[in-house]
């Protein structure tokens, strides 16, 4: 059995979809300006998967690092000078190339 909509849906849906009107930049800066802040780069390094991020950046950072001397002035610098999030950015900035993985990619011998 084949059910059929009224006539009266039917002119609903055949009607064209009116345009909505675009946002005015301003209006969207106002809206932005109003949202709060959520990754202050001035919050302290101690919530969320960042603490871990860092530990084992600092691991991987020290592994390479045969002088046991070296490891502790390491340490203690990583100590003294990762505190808010910012820092904790530039120090990730920093070290992540060295650990950066060759895409396979990129590599020639694959290619036929």
């Amino acid at each position: 059995m084949l059910t059929t909509l009224p006539r009266s849906l039917l002119c609903l849906w055949q009607e064209p979809i009116p345009d909505i009107p675009a946002v005015p930049q301003a209006e969207i800066a106002a809206a932005l300006a109003r949202q709060p802040i959520r990754n202050n780069d001035a919050d302290p390094v101690d919530g969320g998967n960042l603490p871990g991020f860092l530990h084992i950046a600092l691991k991987e950072q020290l592994k390479n690092d045969d002088n046991d001397l070296h490891k502790a002035q390491r340490r203690d610098h990583f100590r003294a000078t990762v505190r808010t999030k910012a820092d904790a950015r530039h120090y990730l900035e920093s070290v992540m190339p060295a650990f950066a993985i060759p895409n396979p990619k990129s590599t020639t011998k694959n290619k036929i």
